[in-house]
């Protein structure tokens, strides 16, 4: 298996789970590990919670994430 480009997102995954419910708690503690959001880690924590991007993005806008 590849080594994931997004290990601090991997965890958070790990730590709230897959479903698409645990989005805004791995987004928080993604920014928080990370600092920021890069638009390649919210598509990948897209891809991992089988959420829409355009939701993501929208959570992320809403509560005002730092994106870069």
């Amino acid at each position: 298996m590849a080594e994931s480009k997004y290990p601090q997102v991997d965890c958070e995954i790990r730590r709230w789970g897959t479903s698409p419910e645990s989005l805004i708690q791995v987004l928080h503690g993604s920014q928080e590990r990370i600092g920021y959001l890069p638009k390649e880690a919210l598509q990948y924590i897209a891809e991992n919670l089988n959420v829409p991007l355009s939701k993501v993005y929208g959570v992320v806008t809403f509560y005002n994430y730092s994106m870069a």
